[in-house]
């Protein structure tokens, strides 16, 4: 599994896409679609390029864990105009009002975090989904 590239987060989010969808058994699901020729895209894409045997091996948790992982270079480069927006947005909303920030802004401000560091739009809620309570 160590020679094999790591996953981009188009392929990270098409995979937790599916996991969402078909359940609990959704590697077992994948394979046998994978296996049936039921896939296509960069689902069919992934089968051909990293196989069976690396699903086994695969988490969900493999994907927000390499985001923050100090080996991991980001394959979108990110925007420090936008990340700098970001980090200004932030620090505006706490400035007007420090005693209560309005989420609108919170969420504005991740928003353009999000778009500066090439994360799909999606990427709070998919992360949500496989956070651990």
């Amino acid at each position: 599994m160590s020679d094999l590239r790591p996953l981009t987060n188009e392929e990270h989010a098409a995979v937790l896409e599916y996991a969402l969808a078909h359940g609990a058994d959704w590697k077992d699901e994948l394979n046998t679609d994978w296996m049936n020729a039921r896939t296509t895209g960069i689902l069919q894409a992934l089968r051909n390029s990293h196989g069976p045997s690396w699903l086994a091996d695969y988490s969900l948790a493999d994907w927000p864990r390499s985001l923050f992982s100090a080996e991991t270079t980001l394959a979108h480069t990110p925007s420090p105009r936008l990340a700098a927006l970001a980090c200004r947005k932030l620090i505006l909303a706490y400035v007007d009002n420090p005693e209560q920030v309005r989420w609108e802004d919170v969420q504005d401000a991740l928003a353009v975090a999000i778009e500066a560091f090439g994360l799909p739009v999606n990427f709070i809620e998919m992360a949500r989904a496989v956070a651990p309570d």
